[in-house]
């Protein structure tokens, strides 16, 4: 087993004292980065009062207190103070923190920081923590409390419209009265909404413009160098003073929601040619609203400073006088700063002439083949004699022409009907606007042509001797029937005259002579004599 050394005296007192020597060093250090106070700066004003720590009534000559020249404030009433160092700084807790940190802001930080500001503060300090006012030399000192501790009281007050949201259209102002009248005594914080921002009195102006976001602007109270934490400095045997801050800035905000706007240009347009139409009627549909507008000379048709993101439906309520609505519609969606052109065309208005052919006697009603309807031929002539389209009949002696302009025209018979002559006579007729929900109007006419006759002659011969009968015989006085060939119908009875018969006024056709009488002298005849009257020229009114 080791025996335990034994440590001589001397050395135990060596080590003693180097360790006393160590620690000396480490609160030299300690000492030498703490705090020293300056108060070589009087005020001029003095200040008497009792002080709730010592009970004892005391005069203060005043002095403006820095520590490593900052600004503080005696948290002791009635303790002593003096210049020098060794103060060492911690965290002030204290009950009356909150409104202590609100006077000296409000009293000295927020003023001209005068000796005057300084004085007042301290000695509204003083009391809050329980010092009895007796007296002071400063100037109207109870009416300055007065409005002092007024601010303390507003502090926690904010602009009525803090938390609020606020919508602004691009390149509009709105207004916001603050009821609380804070504002004009804030400063803006931060703006991240682009937003032109004007203060007057008690009035937040904000304009938009066409950089303007969404986004927050923020108001502060107090600046963000006075935000902090409260430091006390203590010193043994010595009153403590105060640096105060601020816990925060007391910020207001404001959400802008700024609604940028766009333009939509409509343009009326002729779909065949494009030419602008002025005149058109336009509805435009939005948010629950209706505007009608009336293109102009260009066939424009505009809205500005429609929300962004806004649909809007376009539809044309009446069209351009002699045009067809044909119910086009389109919807667009609004974009910021943009102008969405879209054009809506329109059809101009069409017309037709139908026209329906008749004969003047027979109507539509054909007495035979030799009679036709169909295959008269027009030709469609504007005011200028112009000729603008044909049309040809049909079976039915209907002919409708092809879709033209409206306006005067005049249909002229320019071939006939098969067994009709020709009509010359002009047909004046026009086409007119029928209104937008019309795409085609048309015009009926109606033409009646002649029919073409012709005439039989019937001359009576021996059959030997010619027209000189033989002896005593007679040509004259023979009767004949002239009938229809088809179904035998009479037409007419004549008797022979001179050696001859005739019959006028005769509808083309075939048709056969019979002899009903013989003349005297001669044996009947019973023999069907067939001829045909048959079409020529349309403009021959009587065949032989």
């Amino acid at each position: 087993m080791k025996k335990k050394t034994k440590v001589p005296k001397k050395i135990v007192s060596f080590i003693m004292a180097f360790i006393t020597i160590i620690t000396t060093v480490f609160m030299s250090g300690t000492y030498a980065y703490a705090s020293k106070l300056d108060m070589s700066e009087s005020t001029g004003y003095d200040y008497k009062g009792i002080s709730p720590i010592t009970g004892r009534k005391i005069n203060h000559n005043i002095y403006r207190m820095k520590m490593d020249n900052k600004i503080v404030f005696c948290v002791d009433p009635g303790i002593k103070t003096a210049s020098g160092g060794r103060y060492v700084s911690e965290e002030y807790i204290n009950s009356k923190k909150d409104i202590l940190s609100k006077i000296a802001y409000y009293g000295y930080t927020d003023t001209n920081r005068s000796k005057y500001n300084y004085t007042l503060t301290q000695i509204i300090i003083w009391e809050e923590l329980g010092d009895k006012f007796i007296s002071t030399t400063l100037p109207n000192y109870h009416k300055r409390k007065a409005e002092i501790l007024e601010k303390v009281n507003r502090h926690n007050i904010l602009p009525s419209w803090n938390n609020e949201k606020v919508a602004v259209k691009s390149g509009e102002t709105i207004e916001l009265q603050d009821k609380n009248g804070i504002i004009r005594k804030m400063k803006l914080e931060s703006n991240n909404t682009g937003t032109d921002i004007v203060i007057e009195e008690n009035t937040l102006k904000i304009t938009s413009n066409k950089k303007s976001t969404s986004g927050v602007i923020s108001y502060r109270k107090i600046p963000k160098n006075e935000v902090g934490t409260s430091i006390v400095y203590r010193k043994p045997d010595y009153q403590s003073l105060a640096e105060f801050h601020m816990e925060n800035s007391m910020s207001a905000r404001l959400n802008i929601n700024v609604i940028k706007s766009g333009t939509i240009k409509v343009k009326k347009i002729d779909e065949d040619t494009g030419k602008a139409l002025a005149n058109a009627k336009l509805r435009f549909e939005y948010d629950g609203k209706s505007k009608d507008i009336i293109t102009d000379s260009n066939g424009i048709a505009s809205i500005e400073d429609i929300p962004e993101g806004t649909t809007v439906r376009i539809s044309e309520v009446t069209a351009p006088n002699g045009y067809f609505n044909k119910g086009e519609i389109k919807k667009v969606v609004i974009e910021a700063n943009k102008t969405i052109e879209v054009s809506l065309k329109n059809k101009e208005q069409l017309g037709k002439v139908i026209l329906s052919k008749s004969g003047k006697d027979f109507g539509v009603e054909m007495p035979n083949d030799s009679y036709k309807l169909e295959g008269a031929i027009y030709g469609i002539y504007n005011e200028n004699d112009e000729k603008i389209t044909t049309i040809t009949t049909d079976k039915f002696g209907k002919a409708t022409s092809e879709n033209i302009k409206l306006g005067k025209y005049y249909a002229l018979e320019e071939k006939a009907l098969e067994g009709y002559l020709i009509n010359k006579e002009k047909i004046p007729f026009e086409l007119k606007y029928a209104g937008q929900t019309v795409e085609v109007t048309s015009v009926s006419i109606s033409h009646k042509d002649i029919e073409q006759k012709g005439k039989a002659i019937l001359i009576k011969e021996d059959e030997k001797t010619g027209s000189i009968p033989q002896e005593n015989a007679k040509l004259d006085g023979a009767v004949y029937e002239l009938r229809k060939s088809n179904n035998d119908e009479l037409v007419e009875t004549v008797t022979i005259k001179g050696g001859k018969a005739k019959v006028e006024n005769l509808y083309l056709g075939k048709y056969y002579w019979i002899e009903k009488k013989a003349p005297e002298g001669y044996l009947l005849n019973t023999t069907k004599h067939y001829f045909e009257i048959s079409y020529a020229d349309e403009n021959i009114k009587n065949l032989i």
